[in-house]
C-alpha cells in the first residue's frame, strides 16, 4: 500500500501538465523556426461563447490563436482585421491584441476535437506591435476577456488556472 501511494506521488507531475509544445521545428522550405503549443481552454461562457486558445512563434513573431465560438451555436460571425482583444490583468491594466486576418465563421471553424464539430466557430491568430513577445502576458495574470467581432463584441471571466495556463503557454515557445 506504501510503495503505491509513493509511486501515485511520483507520477503525479506527469499527469498534471497536460499543455505542451505540439510543434517545434524548422521549415525546410522557408528556413523559418516553428513553435507551437497545444490547443487549451481560455475561457468557457457557456450562455454567450467559449474559446481556446494556443501561442504560435514564428521565427521571432508571437501569434495569439484563438478558436472561439458563440451561442447561438448556427449564428453566423466575422471578425475584421485589426479587430481588439482586450484582457484585463490583474493589476486592472487592460492588455490590447489585433487579429491579423479577417475571419468568416464556418460550421467546426472553432471546434476542438468533436466537441462543436456541426456550431458556427472561427481560428484567428492576434498580434501586439508594441510588445511582440507578450511578455507583459508572461508576468502578469489575465483575469478577463474581450473579443471584438463585427456584431460587437463577447467576453468571458478567464479562471486562475487557466490564467496559468496563458503564463505557461508564452514560456514554452520562448
Amino acid at each position: 500500500m506504501r510503495k503505491l501511494f509513493f509511486l501515485s506521488i511520483l507520477l503525479l507531475p506527469l499527469f498534471s501538465f497536460a499543455q505542451k509544445l505540439e510543434e517545434n521545428k524548422v521549415d525546410e522550405f522557408t528556413g523559418a523556426s516553428v513553435k507551437r503549443t497545444s490547443w487549451e481552454v481560455l475561457y468557457n461562457n457557456k450562455k454567450t461563447s467559449m474559446a481556446h486558445f494556443r501561442i504560435s512563434r514564428i521565427n521571432d513573431f508571437y501569434y495569439f490563436d484563438i478558436k472561439i465560438m458563440v451561442n447561438p451555436p448556427n449564428m453566423v460571425f466575422s471578425i475584421s482585421e485589426e479587430a481588439k482583444m482586450m484582457f484585463i490583468l490583474e493589476d486592472k491594466t487592460v492588455y490590447e491584441l489585433i487579429s491579423a486576418q479577417y475571419v468568416i465563421s464556418s460550421s467546426g471553424g472553432g471546434a476542438i476535437n468533436i466537441r462543436g464539430a456541426s456550431a458556427q466557430g472561427a481560428t484567428v491568430s492576434y498580434v501586439n506591435n508594441m510588445d511582440e513577445n507578450f511578455s507583459e502576458l508572461k508576468t502578469n495574470r489575465v483575469t478577463k476577456v474581450r473579443i471584438y467581432t463585427n456584431d460587437g463584441y463577447t467576453e468571458g471571466d478567464i479562471t486562475a488556472k487557466d490564467a496559468q495556463t496563458v503564463m505557461n503557454a508564452i514560456k514554452l515557445v520562448e
